[in-house]
């Protein structure tokens, strides 16, 4: 490439070399990559997770699920207890039509 454009083949590989230096020490954006070695922070920070209080089960009565699914097909539950809509709920959305 150096004779093409008539420049010194050595010129040439110290330009190269410059700039894959230049590249290593800029990041994307033009802002200087940070030193591993002077990182302030670790890498992991260990969290202290705060205890949730747990509320008190809710009696629910009965409950009904209208559902339209795309392909039409309309679904209607009357009655239902929570642990059945949820298990419908989870089947519907392994649907092909679901997603």
């Amino acid at each position: 490439m150096a004779m093409l454009y008539g420049v010194n083949a050595n010129l040439l590989r110290k330009w190269i070399d410059s700039a894959a230096r230049q590249d290593s020490l800029v990041g994307p954006l033009g802002l200087p990559r940070p030193n591993p070695s002077e990182s302030l922070t670790p890498a992991f920070v260990q969290l202290q997770v705060a205890k949730q209080k747990m509320l008190p089960e809710m009696s629910l009565g009965p409950l009904r699920m209208q559902a339209r699914l795309p392909n039409g097909v309309g679904l209607e539950f009357d009655e239902a207890t929570p642990g059945a809509l949820s298990a419908i709920l989870r089947m519907l959305s392994t649907l092909p039509c679901s997603s």
